[in-house]
């Protein structure tokens, strides 16, 4: 990627500061880079250390680091963050018990049976 230089500072300087600043995140950098215009010292003052720094005559060169980069990201990944905790659930409250009708009235009496 190409960025624009910081004010007062060259591109270089404006890299390594960027570098610097996420670097104290925790994150790690790799800085790759190709051509005349670039050199292993600089890639190695942006990279985490100097074996996250590759520097390549041209594109197909670098290009061939490329499994081993796939390789050292996905082996540097972050540790995953533990599932978010379920919501709160209500407290507990003993159900009430259920209601119980009142007793029926007794049925009414029969008179008594009539001498035959």
């Amino acid at each position: 990627q190409t960025v624009d230089a910081a004010p007062g500072k060259s591109l270089l300087q404006t890299a390594v500061d960027a570098a610097a600043h996420i670097k104290g995140d925790g994150v790690t950098v790799y800085a790759w880079g190709f051509g005349s215009k670039v050199t292993s010292e600089m890639l190695q003052q942006i990279a985490t250390d100097e074996s996250k720094a590759r520097h390549a005559t041209d594109v197909a060169e670098l290009y061939r680091y490329l499994a081993l980069l796939e390789a050292a990201v996905c082996n540097n990944s972050p540790p995953v963050s533990p599932p978010p905790l379920p919501p709160a659930l209500p407290p507990f409250t003993e159900p009430s018990p259920p209601q119980i009708p009142p007793p029926s009235p007794p049925p009414p009496s029969l008179p008594p049976p009539s001498p035959p």
